[in-house]
């Protein structure tokens, strides 16, 4: 996927959309990401209650930067990448909506964010008498200094082509 790349809020106190905008520095470490990122909050609200009524005060939208270290792991059985981002040194655009940066960015940090990975297309090779088709199932992502790891369950089929086109197993 590529940016902008947009994460859902889940607050009962801030309502609205959250977009990750920019990613600079990005490094990769032993067991870690680091970067710098900035997010942008499009039509928040912040929701409290006052005497049994919920009132929603709109802020609109917000833009803010961070330095961010990220830890992952990865469930290949649902071919997910969980990331779990610590934040530091937060800047916002708009000093007069500092302290809604610190409440959006507390939504974030040191929390597990699921990443959906998308399922590798298959080849398929004609080889004359024989179709071959290589699935690929992601088993493991791993990081290292300078490098991501991707580790690939490979799954090879054969099937026979019959002279009228029809394929038989």
């Amino acid at each position: 996927k590529s940016l902008p790349l947009q994460f859902p809020i889940q607050s009962e106190t801030i309502v609205g959309t959250i977009v990750i905008d920019k990613i600079e520095n990005l490094q990769f470490k032993k067991n870690k990401i680091s970067s710098y990122i900035t997010i942008t909050g499009h039509k928040l609200h912040i929701v409290t209650s006052i005497a049994g009524h919920n009132l929603r005060m709109k802020i609109g939208t917000l833009t803010t930067s961070f330095q961010c270290d990220t830890t992952i792991r990865f469930d290949a059985r649902r071919q997910t990448l969980y990331l779990r981002p610590v934040i530091t040194n937060l800047r916002s655009t708009d000093q007069s909506k500092t302290d809604v940066a610190s409440a959006v960015v507390l939504l974030f940090n040191n929390r597990e964010l699921p990443l959906q990975i998308e399922k590798l297309k298959p080849i398929v090779a004609d080889t004359g008498t024989k179709l071959l088709s290589l699935s690929m199932n992601v088993s493991d992502i791993a990081l290292g200094p300078e490098s991501v790891l991707l580790k690939i369950t490979p799954r090879i089929k054969a099937t026979r082509k019959q002279k009228n086109g029809i394929k038989n197993k």
